[in-house]
Formats: C-alpha cells, sequence, structure tokens
C-alpha cells in the first residue's frame, strides 16, 4: 500500500467512532440483526466462548484433527486475560449454533426453519475490522493514545480469538469459499492499515496472523466455486480474494502459482461475469454493485503490485486455467509484464469497468437509493463501501417490523449502514478511472477512495472511450402493436414537466430501461433472467417497474428480505405479485419458482418491442401467450397500459405489495410498491 497517503488522512471514517465503540463491545448489527452482543450466549454454553485456554479445551473436545485442537489451543493462550470471546458459529437473530466440531463440508443449513448461516456468515467475513483499524488512526492524531492503543489491542484479540475459534476447515466460517476469500482480504488491508499508521505487532502475532493467510489460500484454491454451467460472484470473490493472498505472501511455488491463476481468472471472469455494456449477468442490481466493488478492488491490487511480484507471474507451469486458456488475456499480461502496457487489463475490460460505473449512476433514485432488481442480499466486499447514517432509534421502530422486541441498550442515535447507497463506490470507481477532480485533490478524498488509491500505488485506470448504447433506438409510438378489450390503463399525473432535461439509459443486456429528468425516475425491466437463464438472482419481475414523480415514490421494487431462512417468504418475494408487473388474480407464476430456491424458471422469454426517449413496449410469453406493456411519457403524465393476446375473459389485477425490504433483514411495517398520486 502507499503508506504515505493513508497516514495523512485527517479525517476519520463516517460513522466511524460509533461503529469503534460498538465493536469493542462485540456488538454488530449483521442483516438486520440490530446491535447485539456476540459474547453473550443462553444458557450453559456460554462457558465456549468464555476467555481462557480451559474454554477452548472443552470448546474443541471431540475434534477429528487432534492436530487442529492443539494449535487453536496455542493460538488461544495469546489472548488476553480479561477479553471476551465471541461466539462466531451463531445466528444471533434466531439462536442457533453451528458447531466448530463439525467439518466443513458437513455443515448443513436450510434445514431449520428460521436458522440464518448467512448470519455467521456474515460476521466471519471480518469486515468490521477495517473499522478498528481507521479508528485507530484517527484517535492517534486526536492525542488519544490510550484509546488508539485499545483498538489495536482489540484487533490482535478478535483476530486471535477468530483464528483459534474457528481452526481451518472446520465449522461455519469455513463451509463457503467467498466468505473464507473476502475473510483474508479484509484481514489483511486491516493489518496493512494498522502497520501503515504505525503501529509495530509483536511476532507472535505475526506468525499467527500469516500462517492464518495460508490456510486462507489453500483453502480458498482448493475449494474453488466453479460451476461448469456458469460463475457468478462466489467464483469472483474466490478469485479476488485469492488475488490479496498471493500478493501478501513472499514470492515462492505456491504464492506464485496462486498469483497467476487469480490474476487469468480474475481478467477472464471479469470479461464473462460482465455483459459489454457493463451491466452484470446475474440479472440483479445489488449483486452488480457487489462484483463492481471486487472488480475495483482487484484492479486497484495488480495496478500496485511490485516489480518482483509481476515478474513471478508465469502460464508456463501448467496451471490448469479454469475459465479456459484465452490467448488474449495471456498477451495482455506478458505485455505488462514486459513493460510494454501499464496495466493487464484489456480495453475490453476497461470498457466493462466505465460501463459498470455508469450503470450504477444511472440505477440512482432521487432518495440517493440504487433500485432494486433481483436479489438484495446487503453484500460488500469492503466495509468502507458503505454509507453509515445515524436516525433515532425511535424512528428505527416505527419504521421497520424487524426490529420486533430487540430494545434493550440499543444506541441512540443509532448508526445504520445503507446497502443501496452507492456513492461510496463510486467515489472509489473514480479514484480507480482517474477521476480529474480526485486525481488533483488527494487531499478531499474519502476514505474509501484513499483506501484504493493505496492499494494502486497512486495508478489509475484512466479514461476510454465512451461505451455505446447497446441497444437499437425504435420509435415506439409507430409499432403495429395495439391494446386490445383486455387492457388495463394507470395514469399518474404530475404538476411538473416530465420532459424537462430527460434522458434515456439502455441497459439491453442486463434488460433495464431507465428514464430520468428533473421530476422523473423510471426503471423498466424487460430481458434476460440472468445466469446465462439459470435465473439464480432473477425475480419474477418482467415488465415490472420503478416510477417516482416530482421525488416521491409511486413504484418500488419490495426488494428480497430473506434467503433460506424462510423458503415461503423468501419465493413471496420473487413472486411477480410482489412486484409492479403485468398480473392477474391467479396463482400461475410468468417463471418457476419451484425449481429451488436460487434458481428460476426461464418461461418468460421477455423482448423489447420499441423504446425511445417517451415510450417502452415490452412483453413476455410466461403465461404461454403474450402480455404487453406500454408505457408512455407525457409532459405531465405517465400512462401505463397492460394488455395481452390471450382468453379475453382473464382480466388483469392490481398488485397488492410486500411490505418493503431496503435491505437483507429489514422489512418496513407498511405495505410500499402502489402510492398512486
Amino acid at each position: 500500500m502507499d503508506t504515505k497517503l493513508l497516514s495523512s488522512a485527517a479525517e476519520g471514517t463516517q460513522g466511524g467512532e460509533l461503529l469503534g465503540a460498538l465493536y469493542l463491545q462485540h456488538r454488530f448489527d449483521l442483516l438486520g440483526s440490530c446491535w447485539q452482543d456476540w459474547s453473550e450466549l443462553p444458557g450453559e454454553t456460554g462457558d465456549d466462548v468464555s476467555a481462557g485456554v480451559e474454554s477452548s479445551r472443552r470448546l474443541f473436545s471431540g475434534m477429528v484433527s487432534c492436530a487442529s485442537a492443539r494449535d487453536s489451543l496455542r493460538i488461544a493462550s495469546q489472548l488476553a486475560p480479561n477479553y471476551r470471546r465471541i461466539h462466531w458459529q451463531r445466528d444471533v437473530k434466531s439462536g442457533h449454533l453451528w458447531s466448530v466440531r463439525t467439518w466443513y463440508k458437513d455443515i448443513r443449513w436450510g434445514d431449520r426453519a428460521g436458522a440464518d448461516v448467512k448470519v455467521p456468515w456474515e460476521i466471519a467475513r471480518l469486515q468490521h475490522l477495517i473499522i478498528l483499524a481507521t479508528e485507530y488512526h484517527t484517535r492517534s492524531l486526536s492525542s488519544d493514545s490510550e484509546s488508539a492503543a485499545h483498538m489495536a489491542i482489540e484487533y490482535r484479540n478478535q483476530v486471535i480469538d477468530f483464528i483459534a475459534a474457528n481452526p481451518p476447515r472446520y465449522g461455519v466460517g469455513w463451509a463457503c469459499t467467498m466468505d473464507v476469500a473476502i475473510r483474508a482480504a479484509n484481514l489483511l488491508i486491516s493489518f496493512d492499515l494498522f502497520r501503515a499508521f504505525g503501529h509495530i505487532f509483536d511476532q507472535a502475532f505475526v506468525d499467527i496472523f500469516t500462517n492464518s493467510i495460508v490456510d486462507h489460500g489453500e483453502h480458498i484454491f482448493a475449494n474453488l466455486e466453479w460451476n461448469d454451467e456458469y460463475c457468478g460472484n462466489h467464483y469472483l470473490a474466490n478469485i479476488v480474494g485469492l488475488l490479496f493472498v498471493a500478493a501478501y505472501l513472499p514470492v515462492g511455488e505456491d504464492a506464485n502459482c496462486w498469483l497467476s491463476f487469480s490474476l487469468y481468472e480474475f481478467i477472464s471472469q471479469s470479461l464473462i461475469q460482465f455483459h459489454p455494456e457493463g451491466s452484470n449477468f446475474e440479472g440483479s442490481t445489488a449483486y452488480h454493485g457487489l462484483s463492481a466493488e471486487m472488480l475495483v478492488f482487484g484492479c486497484a491490487l495488480v495496478l500496485g503490485l511490485s516489480e518482483h511480484k509481476k515478474q513471478a507471474i508465469s502460464f508456463e507451469s501448467g496451471i490448469r486455467l479454469r475459465s479456459g486458456r484465452n490467448q488474449r488475456v495471456i498477451d495482455s499480461i506478458l505485455d505488462w509484464q514486459e513493460g510494454r502496457r501499464e496495466a493487464p487489463f484489456p480495453d475490453a475490460m476497461l470498457k466493462r469497468l466505465h460501463g459498470a460505473r455508469r450503470f450504477i449512476e444511472a440505477l440512482v433514485r432521487p432518495d440517493g437509493q440504487l433500485a432494486q432488481f433481483g436479489d438484495n442480499d446487503s453484500g460488500c466486499f469492503c466495509l468502507l463501501s458503505r454509507v453509515v447514517s445515524q436516525v433515532s432509534f425511535a424512528y428505527l421502530k416505527r419504521r421497520y417490523s424487524n426490529i420486533g422486541m430487540i430494545e434493550k441498550g440499543q444506541p441512540d442515535p443509532y448508526p445504520l449502514i445503507e446497502p443501496m447507497n452507492p456513492c461510496y463506490l463510486l467515489e472509489m470507481m473514480d479514484s480507480l478511472l482517474g477521476d480529474p477532480f480526485l486525481r488533483d485533490s488527494d487531499e478531499r478524498l474519502g476514505w474509501p477512495a484513499r483506501i484504493i488509491r493505496a492499494l494502486s500505488q497512486s495508478q489509475n485506470l484512466g479514461s476510454c472511450r465512451p461505451v455505446t448504447q447497446n441497444c437499437l433506438l425504435r420509435r415506439a409510438d409507430n409499432l403495429p402493436l395495439e391494446p386490445n378489450d383486455t387492457a388495463l390503463e394507470q395514469v399518474f399525473t404530475s404538476g411538473s414537466d416530465l420532459h424537462e432535461g430527460i434522458e434515456l439509459h439502455v441497459f439491453s443486456d442486463f434488460g433495464l430501461y431507465i428514464w430520468k429528468s428533473q421530476s422523473l425516475y423510471l426503471a423498466v425491466r424487460c430481458g434476460d433472467i440472468g445466469q446465462k437463464g439459470f435465473g439464480g438472482h432473477a425475480h419474477n419481475d418482467q415488465l415490472s417497474i420503478e416510477l417516482w414523480v416530482e421525488g416521491e415514490p409511486i413504484f418500488l421494487d419490495p426488494g428480497t428480505y430473506t434467503y433460506s431462512a424462510d423458503p415461503n417468504m423468501r419465493n413471496m418475494y420473487r413472486s411477480v405479485k410482489a412486484h409492479n408487473a403485468p398480473q392477474f388474480d391467479w396463482d400461475n407464476e410468468p417463471g418457476d419458482l419451484n425449481l429451488g430456491l436460487f434458481q428460476l424458471g426461464n418461461e418468460s422469454q421477455a423482448q423489447v418491442h420499441g423504446v425511445d426517449r417517451h415510450t417502452f413496449i415490452g412483453a413476455h410469453r410466461g403465461y404461454g401467450f403474450n402480455v404487453y406493456r406500454k408505457i408512455m411519457i407525457g409532459t405531465d403524465s405517465v400512462m401505463i397500459t397492460d394488455w395481452h393476446d390471450g382468453d379475453r375473459s382473464l382480466k388483469f389485477s392490481l398488485p397488492k405489495p410486500l411490505p418493503y425490504s431496503p435491505g437483507y433483514g429489514w422489512i418496513e411495517r407498511k405495505p410500499t410498491g402502489y402510492r398512486g398520486l
């Protein structure tokens, strides 16, 4: 890292002081859990996470691997005597516990109602450690040396606690390679931050830390989430995490192999998982943000590699390249190695990066949040990419039903981590892509952009030619498609000129069309379901819309809310009934929901028939006949007309919206999605 750029930062992270204080208390707000203490356990199991070697001996008794248990006991002996241990195997929302004695391939989830494996996976990413590092720096600058030292001690204890309580390949924290990879990157970034800020760790800790990073690299490489049909964000996370591990470890046989493999796969998967227009292929706007963030971190890391590391990259050792051998990618890397390119990334990848930023910017609604289409699990690669707002707990309780009975001891003001506010992600992308304002004014950089600039050694990828809109615009009002007697018409009026400053953003590879003006935000979903037709993160939202008029929401996509913890609720939020799409008063779905919680039937075959600056016409065949939607944007109104060419006795029904879920585990008390003017 460029430590000079980091050490010159004078301000703290947004909300960092409050978050740091909560993390010192082992309190975490994960996926709608509210701020709960992870050190406390109900009943007799509480002794398992108290401090000391004796508790570790009880915790690991009966483990299959005696060597792992002995290593854990040895590592736990490095904990401070008064440290309260965290229970890393716990779903704090349901109280369900997984066992650290269970081999990672034998871990089961989705078989107990209410138990959500994503909660312990989320804490096992250790993304909060970066906040401890930035708060250490902030408190050091304020001459609060005692408080800063407390941050460093807590960081050391929490890292040792996790490593001791989660021996390699045991327990829920090793069951998902994506989370292992994200954890590895966050461990390394936070460790580097402490060192950049002048902290010196003891050698015993450094040895434990380094050995754990090797364990992470070995596990990732041996458990890649590769799929012959398609690879999504999980595999991309595997690759980026392995890239971090390989970049940080000394040059050696394994590290060189991992670096060569992960760099090649990183570039190849960016070309596969992102369409030429820049949108992600998974059919989800939230997952586009997550994958774009991983691209940014991976690119920055590669740009900052030392010459020694660059020259260690080789494709002559028989490395199995999972994405197939693409000589153009290899040539691009070799040209960079030999100084003929400033970066190893092909032009097609750079265009995708610029397009990914354009997609995010187009998705921003009048309230500053991203429009939700498809799944949203609130995932991020680095917590610094998240905006933290402070709200009163009374407001939070009034608005969200997931607060439930969790009231005692909640902070007020409440630090609310916003999963769909993209301002920091855009800042990081601008830093990587060479925004002139950021390049010329480093003193104004926020922490997210500073991290990217430090990783890249202050290099950037520069500008490239604009990404062209991958769609032939056709004058929709001249098409021979007219509503019949099945039509349902809805009109929404405005006192403002909806045409003033109107812009149309076309993302036909994703299947999303967005109109933005001073008084209008309209997004229409019509196209591929993603993941090469698998649709694992798509919803039955074809022809659905998000609509804002004069800054107020009329139609909102309801979000996701949950995954395997509640399969019925999962499917309710995937259903066409939850979306502002043409629908009928029956139980039929335009895409089969019975193929599994992470697969969607591809029956809809949606297509656009015409689109221009003021009109949209699209259709799908999910019910066995054509269902049409036409949207006309007038100067003072938006008219939506639905019709079909099936049985004329079949009538449309208006949507009955579910409570709005702005992020995984969060759910509003009042239904939203249809608000007539």
